[in-house]
């Protein structure tokens, strides 16, 4: 039997389970920031309210103050960055995922808001998952096998 021949099939583990949940997380970030209806009639133009020049100096000077000049360089590139919306498909994984976590530790409110906590604040999986975490991680992992949920990493 070749390796064409053979189906690998994968289950369910809390590494991939943490992949998802931070994608998730990501995607949520990055989907428009209007959660209210305007209140006034206005164009579909983002506003634009620029700052002063003084505005400008003494925000600089803030920032190098209270974080040097890696947080002013931080928050240059911050404002020069291009917000890209997340495609549907995205949209629709992250809704999956985000799912997970009221239904397999909805019993355990302290867990979800650790594991919900943790996957907004993490950005690389390379550091080690805490323990609190990677039990909770665990316990969706063995939900989604129980349910049989087919895994789409």
């Amino acid at each position: 039997m070749t390796t064409n021949q053979l189906k690998v099939e994968q289950v369910w583990h809390h590494e991939i389970v943490a992949a998802r949940l931070v994608e998730a997380a990501a995607t949520v970030r990055r989907m428009p920031e209007r959660w209210k209806p305007k209140k006034e009639i206005g164009s579909f133009w983002p506003t634009f309210n620029p700052m002063t020049q003084g505005e400008l100096q003494s925000l600089e000077n803030e920032l190098m103050q209270s974080g040097g000049q890696g947080a002013l360089d931080a928050w240059r590139r911050e404002q020069n960055r291009t917000r890209i919306p997340p495609s549907g498909k995205e949209i629709e994984r992250a809704e999956e995922a985000l799912g997970w976590v009221p239904r397999y530790l909805g019993h355990d409110k302290e867990t979800a808001q650790i594991v919900g906590y943790w996957a907004n604040k993490t950005y690389d999986l390379e550091d080690e998952i805490p323990g609190p975490v990677r039990a909770g991680l665990r316990t969706i992992s063995r939900g989604l096998k129980q349910d049989r949920v087919p895994v789409r990493a």
